[in-house]
């Protein structure tokens, strides 16, 4: 009963939960990680296609066309983070003001539930981003086929 009274006297949550869909938050948490495993899965495919078996390579496509090919896939990546990290950005911008409250009461009452979602969605997009770009660093340090 006591819950009911809290809710009632401090309002939802989320008060702000309108300015900013709840879809374009998990959007900008989950599409890092997936742009990453396909990146991932794609870069992994084409690599190996054209280097298997070891010297002499299976793939009838020119080397500096799968290399392109490789950095289409890691550009993509990059835009795919960079542009949830901007929506995560522009949610937690939104939401900046949701409880203005102690920041102790908000802890303890599990309020402001979109800043804390944009503040996630900047993180993830933020490691992702850093994770594409440090994988794709290796494109230009590795000879292809090594």
């Amino acid at each position: 009963m006591a819950d009911v009274e809290t809710a009632v006297h401090h309002g939802h949550p989320a008060p702000h939960r309108h300015r900013f869909g709840i879809g374009w938050l998990l959007a900008a948490l989950v599409a890092p990680p997936i742009g990453w495993s396909l990146h991932l899965l794609a870069n992994y495919a084409l690599a190996s296609h054209a280097c298997y078996p070891i010297d002499m390579p299976k793939s009838p496509v020119r080397p500096d066309l799968l290399w392109g090919g490789l950095i289409a896939i890691d550009v993509v990546s990059l835009a795919l983070s960079a542009a949830s990290a901007f929506i995560a950005y522009s949610a937690w911008q939104t939401s900046r003001q949701e409880m203005a409250e102690h920041r102790a009461a908000m802890i303890e009452a599990g309020e402001g539930r979109t800043r804390f979602l944009a503040a996630w969605g900047l993180l993830t997009s933020a490691l992702f981003f850093i994770t594409v770009a440090s994988d794709s660093a290796s494109l230009w340090i590795l000879k292809s086929c090594s």
